[in-house]
């Protein structure tokens, strides 16, 4: 298949962990992933939500809460559960 495609790259391990963290970035529920996967374990689904400082800051931006920076500590327009706001972003 590498030589039909031209990817060099190309398994099919890569290929089930991309669309399992594209699907986490749009926002599905990792029991309903961990099923789709036939993880037994939740915390084998959760290896696919990691992501990166840009892409968490992206998911944060795109919401409704909006953040601001004050006095090097993030906070936000709404409520925020979190103590300290989102400091350590």
């Amino acid at each position: 298949m590498k030589k039909k495609t031209g990817i060099n790259e190309f398994s099919w391990h890569k290929c089930r962990h991309t669309y399992a963290h594209n699907m986490i970035k749009n926002d599905i529920d990792l029991e309903s992933l961990r099923q789709m996967l036939g993880h037994e374990d939740l915390a084998t689904t959760g290896i696919y939500s990691r992501m990166n400082t840009e892409e968490a800051l992206e998911r944060i931006r795109s919401k409704s809460i909006k953040f601001y920076n004050e006095s090097s500590m993030f906070k936000s327009s709404k409520p925020c559960d979190i103590a300290n706001g989102l400091k350590g972003i």
